[in-house]
C-alpha cells in the first residue's frame, strides 16, 4: 500500500473518530421526565431530577393509629424555561412564560389519572439565552381525603406555557416527573415509582 493511500486512510479514520467523539461530547443525558404533550411554538426547557435528587417532594405525618401517615403537601422543583427563539443566532428574543402543576390522583392498580388540585401559576419573562426566574411551588394536600384504606397514588403534571405579545398562548408543554422524594417523620426515601402514595405506613 502506498504511503499516500495510507495517509488518506488514517485521515479518514481520524475524521470518523472525531465525529463520533463530537456526538458523544455534545449529547446530554436523557430526560428522566415523561413528556405528555408538546404543542405550538415552544422554547428550550428542562427539568433537573435524578434518583439521588428527586424533583418532587411528598411530605407525610404525623403518624396516626395504627401506623398511617397521610400526605400533607407536595412540592415541585421549578423547570428551566427559555423563551421561544424565532431568530436563532440573534440573541435578545424574549417573552412571557408560565408554569404550574396539576396534582393528579389514581386508584391503583387500574384507575385513570384525574386532576384533584392545581397549584398557583408563576409567570415571568424569559430570554433565548436566559431562563425565567422561576421558583419551586408547594401545594398543600390533605391525604385524609383519600381514606385510610384507599390505594391512591398521586403525581404532578407540570405545565409550561409560552405567550405571544398579545397574551395568547403560543406553545404548551406538559410532562410528569419520574423521581419523588418521600419526606416522613421517620426519615426520607425515594419512591419506587413515578408517583407517591397518598398514604404511607410503617408496616
Amino acid at each position: 500500500m502506498s504511503r499516500v493511500r495510507l495517509r488518506l486512510l488514517r485521515a479518514s479514520s481520524l475524521a470518523v473518530l472525531s465525529a463520533a467523539l463530537l456526538v458523544v461530547s455534545t449529547a446530554g443525558p436523557a430526560a428522566a421526565y415523561s413528556l405528555i404533550q408538546a404543542t405550538g411554538k415552544i422554547g428550550n426547557y428542562d427539568f433537573t431530577e435524578s434518583s439521588g435528587s428527586p424533583g418532587v417532594t411528598c411530605a407525610y405525618g404525623p403518624v396516626v393509629s395504627p401506623d398511617y401517615m397521610f400526605m400533607r403537601w407536595i412540592k415541585v422543583r421549578a423547570p428551566i424555561v427559555f423563551a421561544y427563539d424565532p431568530n436563532p443566532g440573534s440573541p435578545g428574543d424574549h417573552g412571557k412564560v408560565s408554569w404550574k402543576f396539576e396534582l393528579q390522583r389514581k386508584l391503583q392498580p387500574d384507575g385513570a389519572w384525574t386532576n384533584v388540585s392545581s397549584s398557583p401559576v408563576q409567570r415571568a419573562t424569559a430570554w433565548d439565552n436566559k431562563q425565567a426566574a422561576f421558583t419551586p411551588i408547594k401545594l398543600v394536600h390533605d391525604g385524609h381525603a383519600e381514606g385510610s384504606t384507599s390505594a391512591y397514588s398521586l403525581r404532578a403534571l407540570v405545565i409550561i406555557k409560552w405567550y405571544k405579545p398579545s397574551g395568547a398562548v403560543e406553545g404548551t408543554v406538559k410532562f410528569t416527573p419520574t423521581y419523588y422524594k418521600l419526606k416522613e417523620p421517620v426519615g426520607t426515601s425515594t419512591s419506587g415509582g413515578d408517583y407517591c402514595d397518598a398514604i404511607s405506613t410503617l408496616g
